[in-house]
Order: C-alpha cells, then sequence, then structure tokens
C-alpha cells in the first residue's frame, strides 16, 4: 500500500508540474516557465563533440548544447546548428564540414565572391590580364561557372592575403569566413600525419570513385570525409589554353606558409596517379583552390 501511495504521489507531482511553472530557487517571474536563481552555481547544458551533436536524430528548433569540439554554446536554428555567440559564419553548413582528428575543416572548397566584410573579389577571366595581377582575384576554371559549382572558385594569392588595392597603406582584408581561416603548413602537415604519413594518406582525402578524377584514382577512399576534388588549377604553362590546366588530375590548396623571397607560396596537392600528399612552391600569380580549417 505504501508502494501505490508513492507511485500516486509521483504522478501527481510530475502532473502538476507540467501544467504550472518551476521555479528553482526564488522568485519566480510571471513571464518564465522555468527559472533557477542562484548566485553560485550556473547552468550546464548537455556537453558532446560536433560529431555527437550532428547525430542527433531530428533535432527540435531551439536545441541546445555545448560543442566540445569548437568550445561553443551551439543551437538548432530549424535547418542547421548555429554559435549562440555568431563566431562561425551561416554560410558554412554543417554538412559541409567534417573533423579530422582534432582538426575541423570544410568538406567542399571554398566559393565565395567577397572578403569577409562584403568588399567584391573581381573575377578576371582575360589571361594578360591575370597573370599581370598584384592584387586579389579569381576565376572558374575555363572560366566556365558549370566548373564552380562543382570545385569552386580558383584564386590567387594576393586573395589569400587580401590585397585589394595597390596602395600600400591599405590594411589587407580577410577572405574567409568569420570563424575560419587558410590552413598554414604546420596545418597541412598535421593532416597528413594524422591519416599516416605524406605517402599515403591522399588516399584517404581523395574522393572516391571517376566521377571527378581521372582514372585510376589510385587507392581513394575518402575515409577521412575530406573529399578532395581536381579542381586544376591555373597558371603560365605552355599549351594551356589561358593558363588553366590539370582538372580531373590534380587537387591543390593554398597554404598560408611563403617562400623567403615571397614571389611563391606552398600549396598542398594530390594526384589521381598516387596516393602522396605533395607541397610544393606556387607562383603568387596562380589560380588555385582554398581549403578552410576552424579557427
Amino acid at each position: 500500500m505504501k508502494h501505490i501511495k508513492n507511485v500516486i504521489f509521483i504522478f501527481l507531482l510530475l502532473t502538476t508540474s507540467t501544467y504550472a511553472q518551476v521555479g528553482i530557487g526564488t522568485p519566480l517571474e510571471a513571464s518564465a516557465q522555468l527559472e533557477v536563481t542562484n548566485t553560485a552555481k550556473g547552468f550546464l547544458p548537455p556537453r558532446m563533440s560536433e560529431i555527437q551533436r550532428d547525430a542527433i536524430t531530428d533535432p527540435a528548433a531551439g536545441l541546445m548544447i555545448y560543442n566540445t569540439t569548437s568550445k561553443t554554446i551551439d543551437y538548432f536554428d530549424g535547418a542547421q546548428w548555429e554559435p549562440l555567440d555568431g563566431s562561425y559564419s551561416s554560410v558554412v553548413p554543417h554538412n559541409t564540414i567534417v573533423m579530422i582528428c582534432d582538426q575541423v575543416w570544410m568538406a567542399e572548397n571554398l566559393n565565395v565572391s567577397t572578403y569577409r566584410d562584403g568588399t567584391p573579389i573581381p573575377e578576371v577571366q582575360d589571361y594578360t590580364e591575370w597573370a599581370n595581377l598584384t592584387t586579389g582575384a579569381w576565376c572558374y576554371y575555363n572560366n566556365d561557372p558549370a566548373n564552380g559549382a562543382i570545385y569552386g572558385k580558383l584564386y590567387n594569392w594576393y586573395a589569400v592575403a587580401g590585397i585589394h588595392d595597390n596602395n600600400p597603406n591599405t590594411p589587407n582584408k580577410e577572405l574567409t569566413p568569420l570563424g575560419w581561416h587558410v590552413p598554414s603548413g604546420s596545418e597541412w602537415n598535421a593532416i597528413e600525419n594524422c591519416l599516416g604519413n605524406s605517402l599515403v594518406a591522399g588516399g584517404s582525402m581523395k574522393e572516391s570513385g571517376t566521377t571527378h578524377w581521372a582514372s585510376p584514382n589510385v587507392d581513394a577512399t575518402n575515409s577521412s570525409g575530406f573529399t578532395g576534388l581536381p579542381g586544376g588549377s591555373r597558371g603560365s604553362y605552355l599549351g594551356a589554353i589561358e593558363g588553366f590546366h590539370s582538372i580531373n588530375t590534380n587537387a591543390g590548396w593554398w597554404s598560408t606558409q611563403r617562400y623567403s623571397n615571397g614571389t611563391a607560396s606552398f600549396v598542398e596537392s594530390l594526384n589521381s596517379g598516387s596516393t602522396t600528399c605533395n607541397s610544393g612552391g606556387r607562383a603568387n600569380s596562380n589560380g588555385i583552390s582554398i581549403r578552410c580549417v576552424r579557427d
């Protein structure tokens, strides 16, 4: 009988709480359904990694968690997860982000046409004009927007550096969305080492199959989720039309690491015929893809 009474009491308590305000501490504001009043302790939301967060089935709009990957309080806006403090841009949907070891990367190439503050980055199609630039610019491979939809834009190094005019006193712009940056050489090295080493990491970074990569696309598994695509590049190679070359066979991404003479910067690259990640210099005037890593 005592057990039955306890069950009835708990049922009544829960039923009452469903329809009434709940206060933990006092006072309780009239407009609040739940209020916690305490000057010595805080509220602790569920804590989980970004991968665990994204595994939540059918999250409700307004659901909130503490993201241990980005160290932000995130909420679900009904379509995607967003940080409460706006620390990264909503132009990067959560389904285009991948965590590789302890780094968070974009899972697709950058495709913006403005700097972070909204200043336009010019599209330059003419090769002679492109080759003589000393300010930021972008283009599509073969000047074809259809390639941009798959591979993103190709940027010269001046866009990476945010150099948008030739006045040396003008501050440089930020190219990447808020909360993201172009990887350093050491960050590219970290992803290589995490995935084995520079001789084998390319296999797990390349998109598998030959939809975009030319055959044989050696040992491509995309097991890392990086989804490297062979967007080619724009340079000054003899015989290349308008300088474009190597689409479907080569992927390359700028780093912030520069040669000491300042005329070239390092590029991380993958090839359809190898599992190797190569790091080599390209002239600042080259058009190369960009893949961002989170701050």
